[in-house]
């Protein structure tokens, strides 16, 4: 696949993303259980242990993944930092494992998951996936309309002279992905898929 090719597909799949971030979840509405003290509660000693560090929460163990994927794994301003929340738990426990067994190459996470076993990995992969968070907003586009118009084409319905399948018959029609294993594009930095599609 040529790189002027490669660019207008990338650039057509980020242009099919939301025109406009959704809303995030509406916080809850459950009122806090009184604190005030009664007579029979008063006068007790306190006996919870004294708080030692961080909670041991999975939120505050994937905090090394969240300088670079974004808090919650929302992803950032940074081209090739994917988002990662909301992807399908499969394809990412598949992704945690090709880096911890070197099939995927990225030093930083190479190293980071060098001896994490595949429960804990599982976990991790739970964790993101359940991020469903809204999208930053599309990125401008840079192409001609006639250069949009053959990436969409591209996207949507594939080259079969060329031999180019359809992006939206493995990824879904909306092109957010399908459980159990293949990842969504949406969200993803237009630079990003291309250099995937040059990996």
């Amino acid at each position: 696949m040529s790189q002027t090719l490669r660019g207008i597909l990338s650039c057509a799949l980020i242009a099919c993303a939301p025109l406009s971030a959704g809303a995030g979840p509406a916080p809850s509405t459950a009122l806090a259980p009184s604190t005030a003290a009664t007579p029979s509660t008063a006068a007790a000693p306190s006996t919870a242990p004294p708080s030692r560090g961080p909670p041991d929460t999975m939120e505050a163990r994937v905090q090394g993944c969240v300088t670079c994927h974004g808090p919650a794994g929302r992803g950032t301003k940074d081209d090739y930092f994917p988002r990662i929340a909301g992807k399908p738990a499969r394809y990412l426990f598949n992704q945690l494992q090709n880096f911890r067994e070197g099939r995927r190459s990225y030093p930083p996470m190479n190293y980071l998951l060098a001896y994490l076993h595949d429960d804990y990995l599982k976990e991790m992969a739970q964790y993101f996936a359940q991020q469903q968070l809204p999208f930053a907003p599309s990125e401008a586009v840079k192409l001609s309309a006639a250069q949009l118009a053959a990436g969409q084409a591209l996207v949507l319905h594939g080259d079969t002279t060329r031999q180019i399948p359809a992006c939206s018959a493995c990824h879904g029609p909306q092109l957010m992905g399908i459980n159990p294993g293949i990842p969504g594009l949406i969200g993803l930095h237009s630079r990003y898929i291309s250099a995937q599609l040059e990996a």
